[in-house]
């Protein structure tokens, strides 16, 4: 028998002249539903759990979360357990002992974040396999994560029910992947995957699991230096996966010798169509994809 969880949809502001000075105290004497809106400027070491439907946001400005040091919980800034929605925030800084720190770690529940900026955290988001955890990421910008071993991204998705991703921009990710994501189902539509001038990046979008994903109006961008020829990458880590990829309409260039659009591990249907490639040698390698309609220009001989 389902249980209504009541909802409360009161606001409770957060600054250094309010009575709640921090958004730890704000998080422990909300009710579901509630509203925190941390007033512009910078919340040093203020880290929270939550467990009840809640809207994080900022007002007059940006609210910046930074951890100037490792974190206590072994974890992150904020541990998500329950449906909450953060807006306008940045959370920067995040490190733990096991270089696993994250700006949000996503364990339970859902995720949105929109116009939200994570910078320089061991990952911006980290989440666990959550079987029926969905997550919304809506312009936002994830900038120099990654902890540098290959084994930390810009944003990490495990075994979830669904991720989308739009209007966002991942750039300067240290060794590891921009995004990668196990969701069941991937949608990644109208952003950026720029490794920068000298960036290290791995994948740009990392599928391992496979499962069914689409990847639309997006542009990459891949760095003379970074770590793997690959942009995006389709299964290899699990075996009989499941699902389908699409590639459409999106715009690939390469300072990266004998680069690569997309690398399929797999033998699901693959289709890349209508996309544009810039100095990039290989449409795609590994099993049969489905190509069409696709534009290579300056090929590398």
């Amino acid at each position: 028998m389902l249980v209504a969880v009541p909802v409360h949809g009161a606001e409770l502001l957060v600054g250094p002249n309010e009575p709640l000075k921090t958004l730890a105290a704000a998080v422990a004497q909300a009710q579901p539903g509630d509203t925190i809106k941390l007033r512009a400027g910078e919340y040093t070491d203020d880290f929270a759990m939550i467990d009840k439907p809640l809207t994080i946001t900022s007002v007059g400005g940006v609210a910046k979360l930074r951890a100037l040091g490792h974190i206590a919980n072994g974890k992150g800034i904020l541990i998500v357990r329950a449906p909450v929605t953060v807006e306008n925030l940045e959370f920067a800084g995040a490190t733990v002992e096991d270089h696993n720190g994250a700006g949000i770690r996503f364990e339970a529940g859902t995720l949105t974040a929109r116009k939200v900026v994570f910078r320089d955290n061991e990952n911006g988001i980290l989440s666990g396999a959550i079987p029926d955890g969905r997550a919304v990421i809506e312009d936002c910008e994830f900038a120099a994560n990654g902890a540098g071993d290959g084994q930390s991204h810009g944003a990490y998705f495990g075994e979830i029910a669904s991720l989308r991703v739009t209007n966002s921009q991942f750039h300067d990710t240290l060794v590891g992947s921009h995004l990668k994501s196990r969701a069941a189902e991937t949608v990644v539509e109208r952003s950026g995957f720029i490794d920068g001038k000298w960036g290290t990046a791995n994948y740009a979008i990392d599928l391992p699991n496979g499962g069914k994903a689409v990847i639309e109006h997006n542009t990459f961008e891949r760095a003379v230096t970074t770590s793997n020829r690959a942009m995006i990458h389709f299964g290899g880590e699990i075996d009989n996966p499941t699902g389908s990829l699409k590639v459409v309409d999106n715009q690939f260039t390469s300072e990266r010798p004998l680069s690569t659009g997309v690398l399929n591990h797999t033998s699901l249907p693959v289709e890349i169509a209508n996309n544009r490639f810039t100095a990039v040698k290989w449409v795609a390698e590994g099993n049969k994809t489905a190509q069409h309609d696709n534009q290579v220009l300056d090929p590398p001989q």
